[in-house]
């Protein structure tokens, strides 16, 4: 894309057709030429966890190994948070309240989490309800405030340096990280988002409709048997 130096390639197949090999050699033949490469391989599981495939591509492009303790996960959250948000109007508590609902919405697990109930786009939600299915649950998920915090954490670790994702098994993506990759679209970063499909049909390509331009451009490589 000539407007923020983004390329999206849509690798459509079959489990029987090779894919892995495909995807294997790609990234081989990516990492001589950009210094960030990275596969996130999407589970069945992970279909049905609200952002589960956001927070498995924060945790590649951070490193694994960046990301294991506590420790490590609220430092790099709050180091990109200050990046994008660190001005004077940015307050502690501003940052805090980020802090823990950016946490709260990635499935993290804090000791330290507080019991206090928070006010984010005039909704109050508790952190965590007894049941994980809860409509206040759900509900923090959806706010827009959310949304917008996981794109600009994954914004402000792609405009670091230049980047080649893998999405493997793109089709198993969560309704919300789903949108997140598309927005990838829109950042102002350099990046090759490759988007492995295993199950071609006509409703994954429909989720490619998003942005400022009604439909995120896509080439598309099927391969063949």
């Amino acid at each position: 894309d000539s407007l923020n130096n983004v390329s999206c390639f849509l690798l459509e197949g079959n489990g029987s057709q090779g894919m892995g090999d495909v995807a294997r050699a790609f990234i081989e033949s990516a990492n001589l030429y950009c210094s960030r490469c990275v596969v996130v391989t999407v589970r069945a599981a992970d279909s049905t966890v609200p952002y589960g495939a956001a927070r498995l591509l924060i945790e590649a492009l951070l490193g694994a190994e960046n990301f294991v303790s506590e420790e490590q996960q609220k430092h790099a959250f709050s180091k990109l948070l200050q990046l994008a948000y660190g001005d004077s109007a940015y307050t502690e508590t501003a940052l805090r309240e980020d802090l823990y609902v950016l946490g709260s919405a990635l499935g993290m697990k804090w000791s330290d989490e507080p019991a206090l109930h928070m006010d984010l786009a005039n909704a109050t939600l508790e952190r965590y309800a007894a049941d994980g299915t809860s409509e206040k649950k759900a509900t923090l998920f959806r706010l827009p405030r959310v949304a917008t915090l996981v794109n600009t954490v994954l914004g402000m670790v792609l405009i670091q340096k230049p980047s080649v994702v893998l999405v493997e098994n793109a089709q198993r993506c969560d309704e919300l990280s789903w949108r997140q990759l598309m927005l990838l679209l829109e950042q102002p970063v350099c990046l090759v988002l490759v988007l492995s499909v295993r199950i071609a049909n006509s409703a994954v390509i429909e989720r490619m409709e998003v942005g400022r331009r009604g439909r995120a451009r896509a080439r598309r490589w099927k391969r063949k048997p």
